[in-house]
């Protein structure tokens, strides 16, 4: 029940994560409900909780199940404990991945094809 979008800078790295339905497979389609409670890290690295006010007032728009309320909470619970625990991917192995990949990305067809180390 959660999405993860992390976002790099040079020195520092803000995540934004979504409470959401699990996603769905349609076709060639892929969808997913955003329950509008997210858990957010800033680039200063403070974590809090957002749009709870948002997600209230969808429960009673949308008439959410108990279940799925409880779910949510849930989700976030679990995901505020992960990140305090540094479990994946709060563990530092997403950042690294996405330094890997930036620096491959950033390499010229020749540079990569000659191995070249501009590291």
């Amino acid at each position: 029940m959660r999405r993860l979008r992390s976002i790099s800078t040079s020195m520092h790295t803000s995540y934004h994560c979504n409470v959401c339905l699990p996603p769905r497979l349609d076709g060639d389609t892929l969808s997913f409900v955003d329950l509008d409670l997210d858990y957010v890290r800033n680039q200063a690295g403070t974590w809090q909780v957002v749009d709870r006010d948002e997600f209230l007032v969808n429960q009673r728009t949308f008439a959410y199940p108990a279940r799925l309320i409880e779910q949510a909470e849930a989700a976030l619970t679990d995901l505020i404990k992960r990140v305090t625990e540094g479990r994946f991917p709060f563990d530092g192995f997403l950042a690294q991945q996405v330094t890997r990949l930036s620096q491959s990305v950033s390499r010229t067809p020749y540079e990569e094809s000659h191995q070249m180390n501009l590291d």
